[in-house]
C-alpha cells in the first residue's frame, strides 16, 4: 500500500525536525513524506535538510493557510499521486521506532478506512494523549482515555473518529466523502472529519500498537484564548447539526437543552464567568452561522448516503455521566483546565 505521510510546520523548527527524524529512521519503500510549511519565518532548514531525500517532498506555502487548508493540499497530493492512504503525522510529535513497520502491516493486512494510534503524552509516556473521539448524544466529540493510564487501552475497538495528531484515511472514502470542511481553521477539523465519516458507514478502528508520543497541543497554544475556545464551541454545534439527521437531533435536541442550562447554573455558582462569557458567545455566534449550517446541512445530505438514525444513536455516549466527572474534576475539586491556565498568560 502506498502512503503519504502528511506533516505541517508553521514557526516550529525543532518539533518538525524531531518527527521527521523520527518518521525516517525506519521508512518502508512504499511510504513518502510531504512537509507542507506555512510561510514561518525561516523555512530555508527544510531543503537545506531535505531536498535531496527522494522519498520527501516539500511544500512551501506563500501564507499561513492554518492547519485544515495545508492539510487539505496533503490530500489532494495523495489523490493527484495515487497514494492508498494520506497519513497525518503532528509536527510536536514522535513515533514510535517500530510506527512505521506496524502501520505498513496494518494497512496492507487489514486495508481500514481510518486508523487510530495509541497517542501518549510525550513528559508522561504512561499517560494517554487520547485513542479517538466518542460521540456523547449532546453533540460533542470529546478524546477517550485523555489523561488516563495507557495499559487500560491495550484492546482495539471502534471508535467514532481519530485525532489528526496521528491517523490514516485511506484513499476510497476521501474518494467518496471527500475532504476536511474549509468552515474550520484550526481545530475541530479532524473530529468533523471522523463523524462525517463515521454518519456515512465508514468505520474508525484503534490500533493500539500504533504508539505515538504527543507534546500535545504545541501549535495550538499559541492561538490558545477566549475567542478560539468561542470558536472551538462553535465548530461543535456546527459538526452536530450538519451531520447528524433529523431523528437524531429530535431525540437528543432536549438533553442539549438541559445541559446547556445546567452548565450556565453550575458557572454561575462556582463563579467560572469566562465560561459564562464562552456560552454566551456560542450562542449568539450560532445564530449569526445558521444559514452557513443550514446550506452545509443541505449540501452534506442531499449528496452522501448515511447509516441509519438508529445505528447513531447506538454510537453515542448519554451525556450525563461524562459531565459529572468533568464537573467533579474542573468544577468542584477546582482543577485548573486548560483554559483556565491560558487565560492566566
Amino acid at each position: 500500500m502506498k502512503n503519504l505521510i502528511a506533516i505541517v510546520n508553521w514557526n516550529s523548527r525543532s518539533d518538525t525536525e524531531a518527527c521527521i527524524n523520527s518518521l525516517l529512521a525506519d521508512l518502508p519503500d512504499q511510504f513518502d513524506i510531504l512537509i507542507i510549511d506555512n510561510h514561518s519565518k525561516d523555512s530555508g532548514w527544510i531543503k537545506q535538510l531535505w531536498s535531496g531525500n527522494n522519498s520527501i517532498h516539500i511544500l512551501l506555502n506563500d501564507d499561513n493557510l492554518g492547519f485544515t487548508k495545508s492539510s487539505n493540499q496533503a490530500f489532494h497530493w495523495a489523490i493527484e499521486k495515487a497514494y492508498d492512504y494520506v497519513t497525518f503525522i503532528n509536527n510536536d510529535t514522535i513515533v514510535d521506532p517500530e510506527f512505521n513497520r506496524i502501520l505498513e502491516r496494518i494497512l496492507n493486512e487489514f486495508e481500514p478506512d481510518m486508523v487510530t494510534c495509541k497517542l501518549l503524552m510525550a513528559d508522561k509516556p504512561e499517560v494517554l494523549d487520547n485513542v479517538g473521539h466518542k460521540l456523547i448524544n449532546t453533540g460533542e466529540l470529546v478524546p477517550i482515555g485523555h489523561g488516563q493510564i495507557s495499559s487500560r487501552y491495550n484492546q482495539s475497538f471502534i471508535n467514532s473518529g481519530s485525532c489528526a495528531a496521528a491517523t490514516a484515511y485511506s484513499r476510497k472514502m476521501i474518494l467518496d466523502i471527500g475532504i476536511y470542511d474549509t468552515y474550520f481553521n484550526t481545530g475541530y477539523e479532524d473530529a468533523e472529519y471522523g463523524l462525517r465519516a463515521t454518519v456515512a458507514g465508514y468505520t474508525s478502528r484503534y490500533f493500539p500498537e500504533l504508539i505515538v508520543y504527543h507534546k500535545v497541543s504545541q501549535s495550538v497554544s499559541k492561538i490558545d484564548n477566549i475567542e478560539y475556545r468561542v470558536k472551538q464551541q462553535i465548530n461543535i454545534y456546527y459538526t452536530y447539526f450538519k451531520l447528524m439527521p433529523l431523528p437524531v437531533i429530535v431525540v437528543n435536541l432536549p438533553f442539549i437543552f438541559i445541559k446547556y442550562l445546567l452548565a450556565v447554573i453550575m458557572e454561575v455558582l462556582l463563579l467560572k464567568w469566562n465560561y459564562l462569557y464562552v456560552h454566551w458567545k456560542t450562542l449568539t455566534g450560532l445564530l449569526k452561522k445558521f444559514n452557513i449550517i443550514k446550506s452545509q446541512r443541505t449540501k452534506f445530505h442531499n449528496n452522501q448516503a448515511v447509516i441509519s438514525s438508529w445505528k447513531i444513536l447506538r454510537k453515542q455516549e448519554f451525556f450525563l455521566l461524562f459531565d459529572v466527572k468533568r464537573l467533579l474534576t474542573h468544577g468542584f475539586r477546582r482543577e485548573e483546565t486548560v483554559f483556565d491556565k491560558s487565560n492566566k498568560n
